[in-house]
């Protein structure tokens, strides 16, 4: 059984990608415009002293769908604070994340959906 080469982080493509590492048809799916709608009570409403303020990680995945090293750390601490359907939101976001890795601002990413 030949493998298929794994994708590079910062060219992965848009749109639906599986919320979990599941590889099966039955995955979970979230989409960019789902990461969007999750995360867009927690932007920039939170004191300046807090992981995900305004301009901080989770605002620039909100924003341009940037994922840094700094982002799962900074939706870790979100999602302690929420409580546990919003945190469960949250993690979906995080293992998004994980599996897309590192990757700077997608163009289009708000304008896509």
């Amino acid at each position: 059984m030949t493998s298929q080469p794994e994708p590079s982080p910062g060219h992965l493509p848009s749109g639906r990608l599986p919320v979990n590492r599941r590889t099966d048809d039955s995955a979970e799916m979230i989409t960019e415009t789902e990461i969007r709608d999750i995360l867009r009570p927690h932007v920039g409403n939170r004191p300046i002293s807090q992981l995900y303020l305004d301009g901080g990680p989770i605002s620039r995945l909100y924003a341009t769908g940037e994922i840094t090293d700094a982002t799962i750390p900074a939706l870790g601490v979100l999602a302690a604070d929420l409580d546990d359907q919003a945190a469960d939101q949250v993690d979906d976001v995080i293992r998004y994340a994980r599996d897309v890795g590192d990757r700077p601002p997608v163009p289009r990413w708000l304008a896509s959906h």
